[in-house]
């Protein structure tokens, strides 16, 4: 199956069946499935993101540069950090994300030779991939962190308690009963589900992590 074929059918909902284990493959399939989960669900999110943008300018095209400062600039989305390094997406990133679906930045403007999107290139992804526009994606387009959640809104069971035990680990070994008191370590939490959830989201999973430490 190429990549094109995989990541259309994760796009789809239809994750390929985990390798066998073997003496190559000493782990289940589960790390690589929840990580091309994962890819699925930041590419849906990044088509979203894309679309609004389009909506946004209301034009038919929109240049590289314009289209990934407007991504970064999106609160609560992973694009501003999108590693561990801490580094935003950026244009060659951009182009890298969207090459399995076929999309690839040309000229858009011939006197200037400036490179970036047409509405027309995403049209038919869009349709495919996306809710229709007015109706609500968040059914559709989860945090990339949420796998293995039923397809409810919010963080899968498996990452509340990963985010738990990293949050008693943290208040045990890293934090002074002042800081704490402080909420030095919410604060910390909170921008690590920034990245993961929406913005009105916040709050509620960090209620739903604390109550894990009970």
């Amino acid at each position: 199956m190429s990549q094109l074929d995989r990541l259309r059918r994760l796009l789809l909902g239809r994750t390929p069946s985990a390798p066998p284990v073997s003496a190559d493959n000493p782990v289940s399939g589960t790390l690589p499935e929840r990580r091309q989960g994962n890819d699925a669900s930041q590419l849906k999110l990044l088509l979203a993101d894309i679309r609004d943008s389009f909506a946004k300018t209301g034009g038919a095209e929109i240049a590289s540069a314009d289209l990934v400062k407007a991504l970064v600039a999106i609160e609560g989305r992973p694009w501003a950090e999108m590693d561990k390094s801490g580094k935003p997406l950026t244009q060659n990133r951009l182009a890298r994300m969207l090459k399995p679906l076929a999309i690839a930045p040309d000229h858009i403007d011939p006197k200037t030779r400036v490179r970036g999107y047409k509405l027309s290139q995403f049209e038919e992804t869009f349709s495919r991939y996306l809710p229709p526009e007015g109706v609500s994606n968040r059914s559709t387009v989860q945090n990339v962190a949420n796998t293995g959640n039923g397809g409810e809104p919010g963080l899968s069971s498996r990452r509340l308690q990963e985010l738990a035990d990293w949050y008693s680990d943290q208040a045990y070994w890293h934090y002074s009963p002042n800081a704490l008191a402080a909420g030095a370590l919410d604060a910390e939490l909170r921008a690590i589900l920034r990245k993961e959830v929406f913005p009105e989201h916040v709050e509620i999973e960090l209620a739903r992590v604390k109550n894990r430490l009970h």
